[in-house]
């Protein structure tokens, strides 16, 4: 379970029809898709603090991208700024502009303004087979980046910039190359700017999601540089479709869609807090006990900055996990390898926790209840229960990984 209320917000804007709503579908952490008007969603993203699969004894319990980091949620808001990024700025757009990021921070419990995602379509167009950039290539995008920050308080909002390939792939290598030569430039002139550029493709996304959902044609999983289309299938699919998959997988070097929400949140993160009941198991809080399942680091809580082991406390009383008052805290940061684990140290009760990625156990006043059905003992071997099923991240592993397979 990984906690979000305490909330990560990221307003993401850019003109109409630069896939933003795509966006959201395909970097959705919901096994439904959302309708074409979603204004907001729950994304999966990964932050290279937390611990990696490998680190993990019982990992396969839990959501991990193919490199290995753990998939965590966060929420992001769309709003359509229609001409923003066109070469005309009317006043209206630089108010909805400013409306977006309003309305992200407003969802936040102490309405802290939101990191920015600017979404920017690749437009690039064949003219007599040679291919060239529309509306002045990289120039709009670098012009809209400033049009943003001024509107937004120059350089004191985090953000980040998605250019979407989203488009037909008709032109064969020399289009792939255009793309790219694109997808640098921009890279190249943001750069100057500390503006951080990834290359998305929503649509492919979606695509080999659904692929992967009928009958397994795609071997697929979020984050993946490539992917495998089973042989058995490969006369009955779209031949453009794979095309365009793989033309959109060269340019982005993947769909680019967690890599695209991870930058985004990346630009102004949470503090991660794992609750443990035990820091040489990493039992999750709760989870310890005679019989109790394998529940390695389950909870992960996504606390705002500055936040203190009363601010977790609190949230853990809500969920019934410790109950009382507050009586002690320790804290060590999370490993990040599986030789770098510190002993804890004991934790200032009002002291935020720190920045990063913390393993932290409470001790509360009074014993709450058990968060699973004890069985006894003997039943177990008195070494604990079998580890828990993946109902929260079952979506985002392939049918190979769910059936135990590598």
């Amino acid at each position: 379970m990984v906690d979000s209320t305490l909330g990560v917000r990221v307003a993401l804007i850019g003109r109409n029809s630069t896939c933003k709503s795509l966006f959201l579908k395909a970097a959705s952490s919901s096994d439904k898709l959302l309708p074409d008007t979603a204004s907001d969603a729950e994304v999966w993203w990964t932050s290279p603090l937390a611990p990696r699969e490998a680190d993990l004894a019982h990992a396969p319990e839990h959501g991990f991208a193919p490199s290995g980091e753990r998939l965590l949620p966060a929420q992001l808001n769309h709003a359509s700024v229609a001409s923003v990024l066109g070469e005309e700025s009317k006043k209206s757009d630089g108010d909805r502009c400013e409306q977006a990021v309003a309305d992200a921070a407003r969802q936040g419990a102490d309405e802290a303004t939101p990191a920015v995602l600017m979404v920017v379509g690749a437009e690039i167009s064949f003219h007599k087979g040679y291919p060239r950039p529309n509306r002045g290539g990289v120039t709009p995008v670098k012009a809209a980046v400033s049009r943003v920050r001024e509107r937004l308080g120059g350089g004191q909002v985090p953000l980040a910039v998605a250019v979407s390939f989203d488009v037909e792939w008709d032109g064969g290598p020399s289009q792939s190359s255009a793309m790219k030569a694109f997808l640098q430039s921009v890279k190249d002139e943001m750069a100057l700017e500390g503006v951080p550029v990834v290359a998305i493709s929503p649509r492919t996304e979606l695509w080999l999601r659904e692929q992967e959902s009928e009958g397994g044609r795609v071997s697929y999983r979020r984050g993946d540089s490539q992917f495998r289309i089973h042989p058995a299938f490969q006369s009955l699919m779209d031949k453009k479709e794979i095309t365009n998959a793989r033309a959109a997988f060269d340019v982005c070097g993947g769909t680019g869609i967690l890599a695209a929400a991870s930058t985004a949140i990346g630009l102004d993160p949470p503090t991660l807090v794992f609750p443990v009941g035990d820091f040489l198991t990493l039992q999750s809080s709760g989870w310890c006990g005679d019989g109790a399942p394998v529940a390695t680091l389950r909870t992960c809580r996504l606390m705002r900055r500055n936040s203190s082991a009363r601010d977790l406390f609190a949230v853990e009383k809500k969920e019934g996990i410790l109950a009382g008052e507050l009586v002690g805290a320790e804290a060590s940061l999370a490993p990040t390898n599986s030789a770098g684990r510190a002993g804890p140290l004991p934790l200032d009760l009002d002291a935020p926790i720190g920045n990063g990625a913390w393993l932290v156990r409470l001790a509360g006043s009074r014993k709450a209840a058990k968060m699973w059905n004890a069985a006894p003992a003997a039943a177990t071997g008195g070494k604990g229960g079998k580890p828990l099923a993946s109902v929260q991240f079952g979506d985002l592993r392939s049918k190979d990984r769910r059936r135990g397979k590598s």
